[in-house]
C-alpha cells in the first residue's frame, strides 16, 4: 500500500511499516492489515457492524457480540471498557472458549495486539470485566436454554431472561448508542 503505517511490535507498542501482510476488507471499505493492528483504523462503526454480525454460542444464539457488549457494559456498572471488552473480535473474528482454552496462548498472542489497539484508539484502559462477562453468558445461556443455569439469582432471571432478538443492524446501533453515551468518538 505504500503509506507509512503502525505496526505491533513484541512489546505491545507500534512501530511504522509499509505493507499488509494480512489483509482485510471491513464494513467501511477500510483495508486493514491483521497482522499490523493499526489504532487509526479501528472505527466505532466498523466494530458495531462486525459485532452485529457475530452470533454468541458459535452462532448456536440469534444474540450477537455487539448486545452482548452492551450487556455486559450495563452488567458492570457502565464500565467503560466493558462496552469494549469483545470489540478486537470485531477484527479477530469470535472463537467459542472451548476452542480457544484448546488453543491456549496461540490465540492470545493474536487477539491481545488487537484488544490493546483498541485501548489506544479510544484512550480506554483495559480493566478486568470478568465478572460481568460470565454473568452476561449466564443470561445468554439460560435465554437460549432454559433451565441450564439453575443457580442464576431468580432476581437476574427475572430481569434479564429471556434476552431480546434483534436484527443485526439493531444490535449495531444499540452498541453505538453504549458507545455514543459514553463520548466515544
Amino acid at each position: 500500500m505504500g503509506e507509512r503505517r503502525l505496526c505491533h511490535s513484541a512489546a505491545w507498542e507500534y512501530s511504522a511499516v509499509t505493507t499488509i501482510t494480512a489483509p482485510m476488507r471491513l464494513h467501511s471499505g477500510k483495508l486493514i492489515d491483521l497482522a499490523n493492528p493499526d489504532p487509526d483504523a479501528i472505527t466505532l462503526e466498523d466494530i458495531a457492524w462486525h459485532l452485529a454480525g457475530i452470533n454468541r454460542w458459535t452462532g448456536a444464539s440469534r444474540y450477537t457480540d455487539a448486545q452482548h457488549c452492551v450487556l455486559v457494559y450495563l452488567l458492570s456498572g457502565y464500565e467503560p471498557w466493558a462496552l469494549l471488552h469483545d470489540a478486537h473480535e470485531a477484527y479477530v473474528g469470535d472463537m467459542s472458549y472451548p476452542l480457544k482454552s484448546l488453543i491456549g496462548d496461540a490465540y492470545r498472542r493474536w487477539e491481545r495486539p488487537w484488544m490493546h489497539a483498541v485501548s489506544a484508539r479510544f484512550g480506554v484502559p483495559i480493566v478486568a470485566v470478568s465478572a460481568a462477562d460470565e454473568l452476561a453468558a449466564d443470561i445468554e445461556a439460560e435465554t437460549m436454554w432454559p433451565g441450564s443455569r439453575p443457580d442464576l439469582p431468580a432476581i437476574v432471571r427475572q430481569m434479564w431472561v429471556p434476552l431480546p432478538e434483534m436484527p443485526p443492524a439493531e444490535a449495531a446501533d444499540l452498541w453505538l448508542r453504549a458507545a455514543a453515551k459514553m463520548g466515544l468518538k
